[in-house]
């Protein structure tokens, strides 16, 4: 199963110039904040990792979500912070350079968690861990390779995958391996994935 700018890439070339980021709308930070806390996730640590709201897009309040990539090059995840939205995501018209959103914690971390979405990065490093979200659950040589070289120095590896898609957990440790690097894999006891856990479950689960 792969996200839609998944798809796109593997079936469509993209030739054109790298995108920029989106303007900055600090008018909407308090919306940020809102939304960020209401689903127990840590404001600060994302205003630290430069996670930031913007308007610029499509005229909906969105989060824009940096993502860490081997090239360096700019890529990003943009969430909508209002219901009803129906792209809930956006994604810059580029390739994605085998980025994933890359989330650190305030204090010493514990390890890496690795999941599926961005939020769910934020909701590990909120635990104490370094959070990678891949955007998607079965992720190129690239990405893993890229996913690798950083968990490798970060201490115990942890691969939470999302409750519709176990497989996940298994296909990642295999393809870590491959890198040798020795990680292990929890399922969520209740929701779909990690960011719909509370505070409490989320660090039991990650202890």
């Amino acid at each position: 199963m792969f996200y839609e700018h998944e798809k796109k890439e593997r079936t469509e070339a993209y030739h054109g110039p790298r995108p920029s980021f989106p303007e900055r709308d600090p008018r909407f930070y308090g919306e940020m904040k809102i939304y960020l806390e209401e689903r127990n996730l840590n404001f600060n640590i994302a205003i630290q990792n430069g996670w930031y709201p913007t308007i610029a897009i499509d005229r909906f309040s969105r989060i824009v979500i940096p993502c860490s990539n081997p090239s360096g090059v700019v890529y990003y995840q943009a969430r909508a912070m209002a219901d009803g939205v129906k792209l809930r995501y956006r994604s810059p018209a580029a390739t994605r350079a085998d980025s994933i959103v890359y989330v650190v914690p305030f204090l010493r971390a514990k390890g890496a968690v690795i999941v599926e979405g961005p939020m769910d990065a934020l909701a590990a490093a909120g635990s104490g861990w370094f959070g990678i979200g891949l955007m998607g659950n079965m992720p190129g040589p690239g990405v893993i390779s890229y996913v690798a070289s950083l968990v490798k120095h970060l201490g115990r590896v942890l691969v939470v995958p999302d409750s519709d898609c176990i497989e996940m957990g298994s296909y990642i440790i295999g393809a870590l391996a491959m890198h040798y690097v020795s990680s292990a894999f929890t399922t969520i006891p209740e929701g779909k994935d990690l960011a719909e856990l509370s505070l409490k479950k989320r660090r039991e689960l990650l202890r």
